[in-house]
């Protein structure tokens, strides 16, 4: 009897949140969207205060592995900043054998259940977008994507196979697990956040020493190198800048091109920097308080926009 009560709340939790998406309002929002033959959801937040026929930009924030959308919102503290900043976050669910925790992405080596089972989550995401879009004005010059661990996998992984999805990226704690495809791809603006601490996706590459899905991973230098070729950077920064043990080199392009930022957590574990963690420091390391990633990230992503790349 407790299972079904807590189905039906679920229920009825989608169904007012589809209720109120079709009028434009904030709030706090779930809805299914069955996708290779998987029962498949997403959450996302519209920020009060918003206007309902106004377009927002919308930013992708993907969970970590093993994760949900309610963790990864809980830990990035990211819709109070879409509430004062105006934008509206998308949180994507991972799949696995149950249908809310322990939740994974398919990243290219990362991870887990979606890994295995061959989950085609570039094209959920790309169903994700459409449905949104479909409930929600927002503007498609304007959607940026994050996210955590997996997540940033998962970002990086639409960066490479879907190059004009984002307008810019901003993984936190992961690195590019797929290879780049032959040809030019458009530039990509990209900020990066990575802990030396971190000993489940190593700053160094390989198999971190608390690595949950043991495959070796490329290093943040390494992704940050495939980027910089791409974004038509040179391979010195033009600047770098230090808050206590948050450190920062920025590579401005050159013209046609797009900056690659890399923020470097001296002190940081496999955490999100001025965040939360749902998870014991004893698995995921310290947590760098000298600077917020999420204020950041927003304060980087939302300067870009297709257009601009792209000439549309």
């Amino acid at each position: 009897m407790m299972r079904g009560r807590f189905l039906q709340r679920i229920a009825q939790r989608w169904r007012v949140g589809e209720a109120d998406a079709s009028t434009g309002g904030a709030g706090d929002f779930e809805f299914e969207l069955p996708h290779g033959g998987r029962d498949r959801w997403y959450a996302v937040h519209r920020p009060a205060g918003a206007d309902p026929r106004a377009p927002l930009p919308a930013l992708f924030n993907f969970h970590g592995g093993l994760g949900n959308p309610d963790q990864q919102r809980d830990d990035t503290g990211m819709n109070a900043l879409a509430d004062r900043l105006g934008f509206l976050v998308v949180y994507p669910a991972g799949s696995g054998r149950l249908p809310r925790r322990w939740l994974t992405f398919n990243g290219g080596v990362c991870c887990g259940y979606a890994r295995m089972e061959a989950i085609d989550d570039v094209g959920f995401a790309e169903a994700v977008l459409e449905d949104v879009a479909r409930r929600f004005p927002i503007d498609r010059t304007r959607v940026y994507g994050t996210g955590f661990s997996n997540g940033a996998f998962m970002c990086y992984r639409l960066a490479v196979e879907r190059p004009s999805f984002f307008a810019a990226i901003a993984p936190v704690s992961g690195v590019l697990g797929v290879d780049p495809r032959p040809g030019d791809a458009p530039p990509l603006p990209l900020i990066h956040f990575h802990g030396l601490l971190d000993q489940n996706v190593a700053y160094q590459g390989g198999i971190g020493p608390k690595a949950r899905d043991p495959q070796p991973r490329r290093s943040v230098e390494e992704t940050l190198a495939i980027f910089r070729a791409r974004n038509r950077c040179g391979e010195s920064p033009a600047r770098e800048e230090r808050m206590g043990r948050a450190v920062l080199r920025a590579w401005e392009p050159a013209p046609g091109g797009a900056p690659v930022h890399c923020w470097t957590l001296e002190d940081g574990g496999h955490t999100w920097p001025g965040g939360q963690s749902t998870l014991p420091i004893e698995i995921v390391g310290p947590i760098n308080r000298d600077i917020r990633a999420s204020e950041l990230i927003w304060d980087f992503v939302s300067k870009h926009r297709l257009s601009q790349r792209e000439g549309v």
